[in-house]
């Protein structure tokens, strides 16, 4: 945070994607005003062409008199936008005020954009979908050429500027998010690399290879797991396993129950072929087919006794092994499919392990079904929520454990012990399945998405809010070829490289200028076209070509 008398000369991000002294400078200068007589605090968010929140501070303010607030954003390299700039002022009388631009850089131009914080705009109250620039009502996408030229200095501070140059910027400060087991968020990963990461690269690598967070990749990340406030991920498969964020279960798995900004690596893990999360726990798979899980285990979900209330590093799971394996950690227990059979283990208040009990454990046991005969003999998607799991059996979808909002998918609201399979004719042959805290998704083969149970914040896609005990069609947005769920959000990865979403944005892990209710599929990263996507709890991830990894939500990465 800077200091109040910075704040009052002026605030300055240099949002660095590189540097090059041999080009012109590309910059977008951003200079905040106001006319409000009370104003106490001004906000300020940007989301980079990629998609990402790049930059969001809160500032006190003494009135317009503090200001300008400039805000300097430069590029060196395509893409040049459009980039989001969302200002928000507070004052005790003239209460909310919020305006919000989109627009792109001139490349080798310096361009200034003026955005006026004022009860009325030139005496004149904005519609909904216009916004105040130098105090004329007008479009929120702005032409960057009918910008002016910027011919001036932006003031120096006497702070460091973030930087998006290798990586995300290290504020120091914790996420905003809540908190984690009562631990803050640690906040996003900032720009250095990850402790004891597989390959240096210096920002020097093949030229079909890319340079994310120090390591050369020439591909998507191998396995993502995003959980309530932390994020692990498996760059190359197999590898070892990087985490970072919050800590206080030992999720991280470094050894410790610190928080950390800063990518650590897993400790003895260095084979990994797949991560998952839960809320305060990880799981990961390795290429000898075992499960080992580490963090927290008040319901035995490490496959440990209750005298273990946590594990700071991996565990091996007894009795899990085989050819073909594949977890899927919930917010509280755990379900692996092993060469086509389940096995489930962790919390079962209410059957979410499928065993018939609703007694917790940690040992594996027989696989689900009846003694000796096992139910399922050929899962290809396993999906562990909040005290309930949902599995695709060849081409039969079941659910089990908890059903108060009808996240089962049988039509009713009654809590099942063992494996039911969902009612929806129009969920025929599906192929994955994804699970939130109380609704679930599938895609079916076709490339359609069908959604069921809690509908309180659209997460159905359906254009309702009316919750569903049986499978129903989200809204055509197109093909499908991969999805992701958090608590209450969806997002979609269409075959041709698009990604949507909808249901909760509360946290702004659909997008920063999106409702907080999305009931109806909606274009997440604008023209942003990925190679891969993943979701859990309050955060979205996708990969693009050339740029990598952006995470949105209450765990950030550029």
């Amino acid at each position: 945070m800077m200091s109040k008398r910075v704040v009052q000369a002026a605030w300055m991000a240099a949002l660095l994607l590189s540097v090059s002294c041999a080009k012109p400078l590309t910059e977008l200068v951003v200079v905040v005003r106001a006319d409000v007589p009370d104003l106490s605090s001004v906000t300020i968010a940007v989301t980079t062409p990629a998609g990402a929140v790049a930059f969001d501070e809160t500032e006190t303010v003494s009135g317009p008199e503090a200001l300008p607030l400039t805000l300097s954003l430069t590029r060196d390299r395509a893409p040049f936008g459009p980039v989001t700039v969302r200002v928000v002022g507070a004052g005790s009388a003239s209460g909310r005020i919020e305006r919000t631009v989109s627009t792109s850089f001139v490349e080798g131009s310096r361009r200034r954009l003026e955005i006026l914080l004022e009860g009325a705009c030139g005496g004149t109250s904005c519609s909904p979908s216009e916004t105040c620039v130098a105090g004329t009502c007008g479009a929120v996408n702005v032409d960057p050429a009918s910008l002016p030229v910027f011919d001036g200095t932006v003031p120096a501070v006497d702070a460091q500027a973030p930087s998006l140059d290798a990586g995300a910027p290290d504020t120091g400060t914790p996420d905003a998010g809540p908190p984690d087991a009562g631990t803050p968020d640690a906040g996003p990963p900032d720009a250095g690399p990850p402790d004891a990461g597989p390959r240096p690269c210096d920002g020097l690598c093949a030229g079909t290879e890319l340079c994310v967070y120090d390591q050369c990749l020439a591909r998507p990340w191998a396995s993502v797991a995003v959980g309530d406030g932390h994020v692990c991920i498996v760059a190359e498969a197999p590898g070892p396993v990087l985490c970072t964020g919050a800590n206080a279960n030992g999720q991280l798995g470094d050894g410790t129950t610190t928080s950390s900004p800063r990518w650590v690596r897993v400790s003895g893990l260095a084979d990994a072929v797949e991560v998952s999360a839960g809320r305060g726990h990880t799981c990961a798979v390795t290429a000898g087919g075992n499960v080992l899980c580490w963090g927290g285990n008040e319901a035995l979900q490490l496959g440990a006794p209750s005298t273990l209330a946590r594990s700071e590093v991996p565990v091996a799971i007894a009795g899990l092994s085989g050819t073909s394996v594949h977890v899927s950690a919930g917010e509280n227990h755990n379900c692996a499919a092993v060469d086509g059979a389940l096995y489930c283990w962790g919390g079962n208040t209410v059957g979410q392990l499928g065993d018939g009990t609703t007694a917790s454990r940690a040992e594996i046991g027989m696989p689900i079904g009846t003694p000796g005969r096992p139910l399922f003999g050929g899962v290809t998607s396993v999906a562990a929520g909040s005290n309930f799991t949902c599995a695709i059996d060849g081409v039969a979808l079941f659910c089990w454990g908890n059903n108060a909002q009808g996240q089962l998918g049988d039509g009713t609201t009654t809590p099942r012990r063992v494996p039911t399979a969902v009612s929806a004719p129009t969920a025929t042959d599906p192929v994955q399945v994804v699970v939130g805290r109380s609704h679930a998704c599938a895609r079916i083969r076709r490339g359609a998405v069908v959604c069921w149970g809690n509908n309180s914040v659209g997460q159905l896609g359906n254009g309702t809010t009316m919750s569903r005990g049986s499978g129903d069609l989200t809204t055509d947005f197109g093909v499908a070829s991969s999805l992701g769920s958090g608590t209450q959000h969806v997002v979609a990865r269409r075959s041709d490289g698009q990604v949507w979403g909808w249901g909760d944005n509360l946290a702004r892990q659909l997008d920063p200028m999106l409702p907080a209710v999305n009931s109806m599929p909606a274009r997440l990263g604008g023209t942003v076209l990925t190679d891969a996507l993943w979701a859990g709890y309050s955060t979205s991830c996708w990969w693009t070509s050339g740029v990598g990894p952006t995470c949105i939500g209450r765990v950030a990465l550029p």
